[in-house]
């Protein structure tokens, strides 16, 4: 094993330090503020602030075969949530007696993907931000929604009784402090896009 110098140790169960004298919980531990971990075991980077890379590929196996789904990209840093529900008679006064499905926030169960979009979203006060996508399954109709940030919701209106797919979009809580521009930055350019 190589002796700690403060710049590289090699410890006698194998694993490597960089910039640190004890390299423990990981197979590879880099030093500085944070520190960053590889652990070779459960494959996990630990303490990484930002990853730059072309392009991310998570790989599903599905009987024997593999399929590249690649992580789209996504101008500024944005959470999505997709779902699905039947509009009713709506009893809401404003609507005159139309159709309408509640995407309801404040009762969504704790744990849940509703919830978690919720929560990790920046947009719990004015909701301004929030996009919201419909689209009718099995037919044309009329619809709409509206924003209620004070009942944190999201009413969706329609002209039938229908069923409707939705997606939602909105800044992460943190999107302010990550700038599309990099000013300062010292990484390199791995897309490079001619000029246009």
């Amino acid at each position: 094993s190589l002796s700690p110098t403060g710049n590289l140790i090699l410890t006698p169960t194998g694993n490597v330090g960089i910039g640190i004298t004890n390299p423990t919980g990981a197979k590879l531990v880099i030093g500085g503020s944070p520190s960053i971990a590889i652990d070779s075991g459960g494959g996990s980077i630990i303490g990484v602030n930002k990853i730059t890379a072309n392009t991310f590929d998570p790989i599903y196996e599905i009987n024997g075969k593999k399929y590249a789904t690649y992580l789209s990209d996504t101008i500024g840093i944005k959470t999505e949530y997709f779902g699905k529900g039947k509009l009713g008679k709506s009893d809401r006064k404003d609507r005159n007696g139309g159709y309408s499905y509640a995407i309801d926030f404040a009762k969504a169960i704790e744990g849940s993907d509703l919830w978690l979009f919720w929560q990790t979203i920046k947009e719990g006060r004015n909701m301004e931000d929030v996009v919201v996508m419909l689209t009718p399954e099995g037919g044309f109709a009329n619809l709409w929604y509206e924003l209620y940030a004070n009942d944190k919701a999201i009413i969706i209106y329609g002209d039938k009784p229908i069923r409707v797919s939705y997606h939602i979009v909105a800044p992460r809580f943190d999107a302010d402090n990550w700038s599309t521009i990099l000013i300062g930055s010292k990484e390199i350019g791995t897309v490079i896009i001619p000029k246009r």
